[in-house]
């Protein structure tokens, strides 16, 4: 069970990685003003954004919501890698050994959808539609109103530019 779990883990982490380098290079197309609202998102993230990649992997969200926002605020992708590993790993292992107690019916159930074609074309038309509709709002957000909200240390002049 945790050679499937670690082979699973490896194998999301590389598809995660394309999404987080994906963002975290497409910034350089953002205009200045867009980069000025994410610096106390960059802030942020570089005190807490492991935990949230660790959370958003270990848990069935979809994790892409807080993966973009970690590459479009250039979070380090060391850390942002061991922390999604870490989190899909452990995810992992709770599934497969959730399969193993609980059974082939259960997850016989669960990927009975997986060969449906039109379960399919949903969930891709979803998918592309809900990453951008992540994008559009990770790029419109005023960062500095909301976070600065909850954590005004991030709009502190003091600590840099964020990067």
């Amino acid at each position: 069970p945790t050679l499937i779990a670690l082979s699973s883990a490896i194998g999301a982490v590389i598809a995660k990685m394309i999404i987080f380098y994906a963002s975290y290079y497409g910034r350089n197309m953002l205009s200045s003003k867009i980069k000025g609202k994410m610096v106390p998102l960059q802030r942020l993230l570089a005190r807490y954004g492991a935990i949230g990649a660790f959370v958003a992997a270990v848990s069935p969200i979809p994790d892409d919501i807080v993966y973009i926002p970690l590459g479009l605020a250039k979070y380090s992708p060391w850390k942002f890698a061991i922390a999604t590993f870490l989190g899909k790993f452990a995810f992992n292992e709770i599934f497969v050994l959730g399969a193993i107690y609980f059974g082939k019916p259960f997850v016989n159930n669960l990927m009975s959808n997986s060969t449906n074609i039109d379960y399919l074309i949903i969930v891709t038309i979803a998918s592309i539609a809900a990453l951008g509709v992540i994008i559009y709002f990770a790029l419109k957000i005023d960062w500095a109103k909301i976070i600065g909200h909850w954590f005004p240390w991030t709009l502190d002049k003091d600590q840099g530019n964020g990067k």
